[in-house]
């Protein structure tokens, strides 16, 4: 079997970009500064070890590396995840009712779609045109998903339909 790297050579140069740019994109922008911090860390510990070759296509099974196993317990014992604040549903119903509508109004049309079709904020990038209005109701495209998947939505409560068109009359 040939090596990656042999295989790349042999690739038309547009491919081979592709490739590059498939691979840089494997780690999400917001976390591509805290990973190269770490990277840099890694192949700095690499050089002061000697350790010259590393690659990930020698199907290593680190499992069997009881010293990695134990740093990587060690350096994760005082980690502690990050929650998000969830909004209740109460708190929810509270704000698209009593918010003032000249500061919040905005506001509330996106917290009705993301909580209509737990949207995450990128998929909330969206044109007033990806609105339709219906008669008792109005169907939201998403046109941008993580999945490259358009997906659609209903909003039905009449109370929400309002906001939305007040918003869209603002927009108008």
């Amino acid at each position: 079997m040939e090596d990656n790297q042999d295989n790349l050579l042999c690739r038309p140069p547009e491919i081979r970009e592709i490739a590059k740019s498939t691979v840089q994109n494997l780690v999400p922008d917001k976390s591509r500064e805290e990973y190269m911090k770490q990277y840099e860390k890694f192949v700095s510990s690499c050089n002061q070890n000697n350790v010259h070759v590393i690659s990930e296509h020698k199907n290593v099974d680190i499992s069997k590396f009881n010293k990695l196993q134990v740093l990587l317990k060690r350096a994760s014992r005082h980690y502690t995840p990050k929650k998000p604040k969830i909004l209740e549903e109460n708190d929810i119903k509270t704000f698209l009712s009593d918010a003032d509508d000249k500061t919040y109004l905005s506001m509330k049309v996106i917290l009705i779609m993301g909580y209509n079709r737990a949207c995450s904020r990128e998929e909330l990038n969206m044109c007033v045109d990806d609105i339709q209005y219906r008669a008792d109701s109005i169907m939201v495209v998403i046109p941008e998903t993580k999945n490259c998947v358009p997906r659609t939505f209903l909003v039905t409560d009449e109370n929400w339909i309002d906001l939305f068109k007040k918003y869209a009359n603002l927009k108008a």
